[in-house]
C-alpha cells in the first residue's frame, strides 16, 4: 500500500520569519494612546508627554504600559480657558473639566492626569503652582496614595442668622386736600313747585373721606290758593348743610356718600291782599348726599350730586284769615353739577 505523503515545495528563509520579530523587539511597547488639541500658545501633545514623563520619573512614557485611551481638549472661554480629559483605563473610563485663567496650568494639570493614569504608583510629584486660579473641580487620583489630599482644618459653622420678619407691604401715602365748590341744581319739595338752587362751598378730603360746609339759596317759586290764584305768597329759602362720609377713589374718579344735617329760613312774601307783610320760619332736615367726582387735572374737578332731604321741622305759611297757603315737604330730592377747585392737590 502507497502512503500519501506530502513534500514541501521549499523552506522559508529564516531571515523573512526573524525580520518582523526583531521590529517588533526593537521598537517596544507602543506609546500610549493620548488624542490632544490645544490653541496656539497652550502646551501641545509631545509637552504633554515629557511633563507626565518627568512626574512619573521616567525619561519617556513610552517603556510603561499602554492599556489607556486619553483624550485631552483644552479651548478658549471669556474668562479664561477650559480642560476637558478624558480618561479610559482597565477600571473604567473618567471624564475630566478643569478650567484656569492661563492655558499652561492647565497642561500641567493634564500631565498629571496622565501620568496618574499610566503609572498611579510612581507618580509622587504634585502639580506645581504656576499662580493661575485652581481648578473648579478637585483631580482625584484613582489610588488614595498616590495624590494624598491636603489636611484641612474644619471651616467654622457660619452663625446662624435670625430670619428677619417680612417687610410690611408699602402703603399709599396720607394727604389731606382743601377744596372749593360751586353748584347748580334743580329740585322739588323745599320751596313751592320745581325749584331752582345755587350754592357756594369748601371742605376737606383725604383718600377715603370728605366732609363739606355748603351754603345754598333755592331761588323764589310763588304758592297760590286754588281758588283765589292772585292771591298767595313767593317763597325762598336761604340755609347750610354740613356733611360728610366715606370717599373712595380709583384713577381719577371718586365716589363718595356723605350724610349730615341741613338747616335753612324760609321766607315768604305774601302778594294779592292788603297787607301782604312777610314772614320767615326755620326748616331743619337730615340730608344724604351721594357724588361722584372726575379729575381730569390735578387742581380741579367735576362731578354731579344727589341730594335727598328728610325734613325734621317744615315750616307752613298762611296769609291773614285764611288757610295755609304753603307747607315745606316732608322730603325733598334735588340734582346739582358740582365743579370743585382743589387746594394742594397731589400728582397722580
Amino acid at each position: 500500500m502507497n502512503a500519501c505523503r506530502a513534500t514541501a515545495g521549499g523552506t522559508l528563509p529564516a531571515v523573512t520569519i526573524a525580520a518582523p520579530l526583531l521590529a517588533l523587539a526593537v521598537a517596544g511597547p507602543p506609546a500610549p494612546a493620548i488624542e490632544w488639541s490645544a490653541p496656539p500658545g497652550c502646551p501641545g501633545r509631545v509637552e504633554i508627554l515629557e511633563q507626565a514623563a518627568r512626574l512619573v520619573g521616567r525619561p519617556a512614557l513610552d517603556e510603561l504600559p499602554s492599556e489607556v485611551s486619553i483624550r485631552g481638549h483644552i479651548h478658549r472661554e471669556p474668562s479664561g480657558f477650559m480642560l476637558r480629559m478624558e480618561l479610559e483605563s482597565p477600571t473604567g473610563v473618567t471624564h475630566k473639566r478643569v478650567s484656569a485663567e492661563g492655558c499652561a496650568v492647565l497642561g500641567s494639570v493634564a500631565a498629571l492626569m496622565v501620568a496618574v493614569t499610566l503609572d498611579p504608583v510612581g507618580t509622587t510629584v504634585t502639580l506645581p503652582s504656576e499662580g493661575s486660579t485652581p481648578p473648579r473641580e478637585p483631580i482625584p487620583s484613582p489610588v488614595p496614595e498616590a495624590l494624598p489630599a491636603p489636611t484641612r482644618a474644619p471651616a467654622p459653622r457660619p452663625a446662624r442668622q435670625p430670619i428677619a420678619a417680612p417687610a410690611p407691604s408699602p402703603r399709599e401715602p396720607s394727604f389731606v386736600e382743601g377744596m372749593l365748590r360751586a353748584s347748580g341744581g334743580v329740585g322739588r319739595g323745599l320751596v313751592p313747585g320745581l325749584d331752582g338752587m345755587v350754592s357756594l362751598g369748601g371742605g376737606v378730603r383725604t383718600r377715603r373721606l370728605r366732609a363739606e360746609l355748603v351754603a345754598f339759596h333755592v331761588l323764589s317759586q310763588a304758592a297760590r290758593y286754588p281758588d283765589r290764584p292772585t292771591v298767595g305768597a313767593n317763597v325762598a329759602a336761604w340755609g347750610g348743610s354740613l356733611r360728610a362720609g366715606p370717599a373712595f377713589e380709583r384713577g381719577a374718579f371718586e365716589v363718595s356718600t356723605r350724610a349730615g344735617v341741613s338747616v335753612a329760613a324760609l321766607v315768604a312774601n305774601g302778594f294779592g291782599v292788603l297787607d301782604p307783610n312777610g314772614a320767615a320760619s326755620a326748616w331743619i332736615a337730615l340730608c344724604f348726599v351721594p357724588g361722584l367726582r372726575w379729575q381730569p387735572g390735578p387742581r380741579w374737578a367735576v362731578g354731579v350730586d344727589v341730594e335727598g332731604e328728610v325734613a325734621l321741622r317744615r315750616p307752613a305759611f298762611s296769609l291773614d284769615a285764611l288757610s295755609s297757603v304753603y307747607r315745606a315737604s316732608p322730603v325733598n330730592v334735588r340734582g346739582a353739577i358740582v365743579l370743585e377747585l382743589r387746594l394742594g392737590a397731589r400728582e397722580r
